[in-house]
Formats: C-alpha cells, structure tokens, sequence
C-alpha cells in the first residue's frame, strides 16, 4: 500500500483487481506466456527483458535487480 501511495497509484483499484476475477485471468494469461517462453524457464524467477531471457540478464538482474534495471532504462520512461 505504501508503495502505490509513493507511486500516486490508487490502492483501491489494485486491491480489487487482485482479489478480484480480473486478477485470476491475469494470473492465467501471464501463465501460459511463462509456460511458452522460449527458451523454457528452468526455475524461477526467470528474468526477462524486452522478450528476452538471456543468462546476463539473469545474473545481472539478481546480482542488483535495481541498479541493472537504471544501467538499461537510463533516461527511458518505462
């Protein structure tokens, strides 16, 4: 809830969607995205950028998820 409220997102709106049916049909689609991801995901999490999965990514995204995600995006609205 803090983070919406830092981020001016209305808490109400999340709330609702993720104990609502939209939420559930959320969950489904990004599933079957997941289970068709090629290549497969072998464990989770599986870090993705731009479509891609690379294990650069992946050891950069863990190492400091934050500081890969500004090093890529700098200047980029996301």
């Amino acid at each position: 809830m803090i983070c919406a409220e830092t981020l001016s997102m209305n808490w109400t709106q999340i709330k609702d969607c993720i104990d609502g049916s939209h939420g559930d049909r959320l969950l489904v689609a990004h599933s079957h995205r997941t289970f068709n991801l090629s290549p497969q995901h072998h464990f989770i999490p599986w870090i993705i950028v731009d479509g891609t999965h690379t294990q650069e990514f992946q050891q950069r995204s863990q190492m400091n998820l934050m500081q890969y995600m500004c090093e890529t995006y700098h200047n980029n609205h996301v």
